[in-house]
């Protein structure tokens, strides 16, 4: 799972031939973290340069939850 400059979050699997396997355009600018849940296994967060978080569950292809940072730019997610 990588974050992108143009906002999108990509899913990839090395064993599958067809890249990336997903794709998520949730941000308006750069994604700066990515973090996959280990408990929640369908579920990422990631966090912008446009100062949002996003809680995603790729199951339901759904955005669960979209936080706008306190101080600006989220730097690092985690759950």
């Amino acid at each position: 799972m990588v974050g992108c400059g143009d906002g999108s979050v990509k899913l990839f699997d090395i064993s599958v031939a067809q890249f990336p396997v997903q794709s998520w355009q949730e941000h308006k600018r750069e994604v700066f973290s990515v973090y996959w849940n280990l408990v929640a296994k369908d579920t990422f967060a990631s966090s912008s340069w446009d100062g949002t978080i996003k809680i995603v569950s790729f199951l339901s292809v759904t955005v669960q939850e979209n936080k706008r940072g306190i101080m600006g730019r989220m730097l690092t997610i985690a759950f």
